[in-house]
């Protein structure tokens, strides 16, 4: 699909651009359905690198509500897939996925915004579209980074860095749940939970980078250092 756009910007004639980029409905809730009974059923599939990167070329600005309901179908089919509590041989793929599909999206943004870019306006993605991008893979996300393996919360907390350098008006929401997360460990409301502890600060650090960019997050750094080195006694040295 990228390349396509690149062609059309530069005057060579292929086919015109659909709801879908140059796929059809047809093939795209063909893609869809293979991507979610991979997740649920087969497991067969184990890199989504292609399949992320023809579904993040397929969004068209134009016609983005189609996509959109699309993956939202896919990501509430597989929402409870991602709870921690629900493990098994679909935890790593469903993690894999959202951080396969997040970064590719996050790299269309960025080459976008490139004053060279040949993608034709009409068809960049928005902060519209990044905001709802952002409403779809919230919960996901903030559910999956709980995991209790290593290996699959670390692609849902590093979603969560993609996820909040993202231009929308709705990214405070991500950061606002890391707050509460990171003050209420801080402050001994999970005690009894390391593993929350250090989920908590995972999170921090991939958010701290919009926040001190921001006015309002700013404040919080120097409260939330204050109390991270309260926390560090000299058994830790």
């Amino acid at each position: 699909s990228r390349s396509v756009y690149f062609q059309i910007a530069n005057g060579s004639d292929k086919p015109k651009l659909g709801k879908f980029g140059i796929y059809t409905e047809n093939q795209m809730n063909f893609i869809f359905n293979n991507l979610q009974n991979n997740l649920r059923n087969d497991f067969k599939v184990s890199s989504f690198y292609g399949v992320a990167r023809i579904l993040v070329f397929s969004i068209n600005n134009e016609n983005f509500d189609g996509f959109y309901q699309k993956l939202k179908v896919l990501l509430n089919s597989i929402e409870t897939f991602a709870h921690p509590s629900n493990t098994g041989s679909w935890s790593i793929l469903v993690a894999r996925f959202c951080h396969r599909f997040i970064k590719q999206y996050h790299k269309r943004i960025i080459a976008e915004k490139d004053e060279d870019s040949k993608v034709p306006k009409e068809v960049r993605l928005s902060p519209e579209i990044n905001a709802k991008i952002i409403s779809a893979f919230k919960e996901i996300v903030l559910l999956g980074s709980q995991a209790k393996k290593d290996s699959v919360s670390n692609y849902y907390i590093a979603t969560l860095g993609y996820l909040t350098d993202l231009e929308a008006t709705n990214r405070f929401l991500l950061v606002n749940q890391v707050l509460i997360d990171l003050y209420d460990s801080l402050t001994d409301q999970f005690i009894n939970s390391s593993h929350r502890i250090i989920v908590a600060l995972k999170q921090f650090t991939e958010v701290s980078r919009f926040m001190i960019h921001d006015k309002i997050y700013r404040i919080h750094m120097t409260n939330l250092m204050s109390l991270l080195l309260s926390k560090i006694g000299t058994n830790d040295l």
